[in-house]
């Protein structure tokens, strides 16, 4: 199967989802800024083929960003520091707080 590059899938406008032929390149940095279940569920979709509705997660994850004061970059503000100045840990612990999203 061939590999299909990302001009061609912006170009043609197609599908990651359900598309073996689509791939993610190695060079893309790390994504522990996003919440993890946030990343779990996007996982499931992109490589199980598993469709589900993503909005709350996300609404979640957009209402709770926080621009680090450091390195000026943003992320989820129910981690314990920011990920990206955090390089000691590999992903952030989060802050306990009960909620369900």
């Amino acid at each position: 199967m061939n590999k299909v590059s990302r001009e061609e899938v912006k170009k043609n406008g197609i599908s990651v989802i359900d598309n073996d032929a689509v791939f993610i390149p190695k060079t893309i940095p790390a994504w522990n800024y996003i919440p993890p279940k946030l990343l779990g569920d996007m996982e499931r979709t992109f490589t199980h083929k598993n469709r589900g509705l993503l909005d709350a997660r996300i609404d979640d994850f957009y209402g709770n960003l926080k621009q680090c004061t450091v390195d000026k970059q943003y992320y989820y503000n129910k981690f314990s520091k920011c990920p990206f100045c955090d390089t000691v840990n590999e992903d952030s612990q989060l802050i306990k707080q009960g909620d369900k999203i």
